[in-house]
């Protein structure tokens, strides 16, 4: 038995594994971002994440089952330590830098919809919790430029659309 067995147990390590089958099975990426306390993950959970860049990368890691080092990382998570990690699951069109749609708050921040966030990785009792509010739709279509965000980051992200919403992307580019 490993190190890492023994820390977290086979259950544990079942778990996270089944999250990356489940991403795999549905053609999507994991990210983890790391928050200081239960609450506070709880809280962002059921709220949406929120970031002063709308780009994934920037404030989550990318991350793959196939990382030797994945159980050392959720273990002792790279940034400060953290002992609470949000899984955020996005469709792979979306592309490597998780671009889904963003929301700017009146404060300036970006948000992340909770529909996004797939639970909660508690590292200190070794358990996963559901979020209630995950639902990413299985059937996001297509991945739209959008220049919203260019003149705050200087940059045109890709979007995932779903169908319902295609429609209103498609009308917004006819009247540019």
């Amino acid at each position: 038995m490993s190190d890492i067995e023994e820390y977290f147990g086979k259950d544990f390590i079942d778990k996270i594994n089944n999250i990356f089958e489940k991403a795999e099975e549905k053609n999507q990426f994991v990210f983890f971002h790391g928050v200081y306390s239960l609450d506070d993950a709880i809280s962002t959970a059921l709220n949406g994440l929120k970031c002063d860049y709308p780009e994934l990368l920037y404030t989550a890691e990318l991350m793959h089952k196939s990382d030797k080092l994945l159980f050392e990382k959720i273990k002792s998570w790279p940034h400060w330590n953290l002992k609470y990690l949000l899984t955020i699951c996005v469709p792979k069109i979306s592309g490597k830098g998780g671009l889904p749609i963003w929301n700017k708050e009146k404060s300036g921040q970006f948000s992340l919809s909770p529909k996004f966030i797939k639970g909660i990785i508690d590292v200190n009792n070794k358990s996963v919790i559901s979020n209630p509010k995950y639902n990413l739709a299985e059937n996001i279509v297509a991945t739209v430029e959008d220049r919203s965000f260019e003149p705050i980051t200087g940059k045109i992200i890709g979007v995932s659309v779903p169908p319902d919403e295609m429609e209103l992307y498609e009308k917004s580019e006819e009247r540019i």
